[in-house]
């Protein structure tokens, strides 16, 4: 049987066996856990993990700068790589560009591509294009989605946001343009199925 207490070595008193245990049960501990390497704890995120999007932009300058392609009365074109003031509240674009037309030694107007890595993005940025035209009417036309005021346009291509305004052109003019121009960047950005 054994005793709860235990004698000392050096003065021969009895101590209790518990106060011998714990220090010897730290060092043991201390010298296991010296040996064992830790281990990754693996955790699950609430979230999927979004992986970088690889975006395959063709080169859309001689689309833009074509003279064939060119709507009425311009010309001239110039590539811009700046947006307008007036998209300022847009998320920023994954790719931009912009082309600007003169007519004669004035302006002829303007078209901008904003291109979105995820086609989703432009759930957000569809309102905020709204406002940057003046009264917008919701049309069959060009693209997805299409907004029309007198010289203004702006319609969803796959994951592009292209808006055109064109100086002094009446509707029927930016719809006829804006219609030839989807075509040909539908044929260059969107994936065929």
């Amino acid at each position: 049987m054994f005793s709860k207490w235990t004698r000392s070595v050096n003065n021969r008193s009895l101590i209790p066996a518990d106060a011998l245990l714990l220090p010897a049960l730290f060092l043991f501990l201390a010298s296991l856990s010296a040996c064992i390497s830790p281990e990754p704890v693996i955790t699950s995120t609430p979230f999927p993990t979004i992986e970088a999007v690889r975006l395959d932009i063709p080169n859309l300058e001689p689309l833009l700068l074509d003279p064939i392609q060119r709507p009425p009365r311009v010309t001239s074109a110039d590539i811009s790589q700046v947006p307008h003031p007036s998209f300022s509240k847009l998320p920023e674009a994954d790719h931009f560009i912009s082309v600007l037309y003169a007519s004669g030694s004035g302006f002829g107007g303007r078209l901008s591509i904003f291109i979105y890595a995820f086609p989703e993005d432009l759930d957000s940025v569809w309102p905020l294009v709204l406002d940057t035209i003046y009264t917008p009417r919701e049309i069959d036309g060009p693209g997805e989605l299409t907004a029309v005021d007198h010289s203004d346009i702006a319609f969803i291509r796959c994951n592009a946001l292209v808006h055109i305004k064109l100086d002094g052109a009446d509707p029927d003019e930016i719809l006829t343009f804006a219609d030839k121009f989807d075509a040909d960047l539908k044929s260059l950005l969107c994936p065929s199925k």
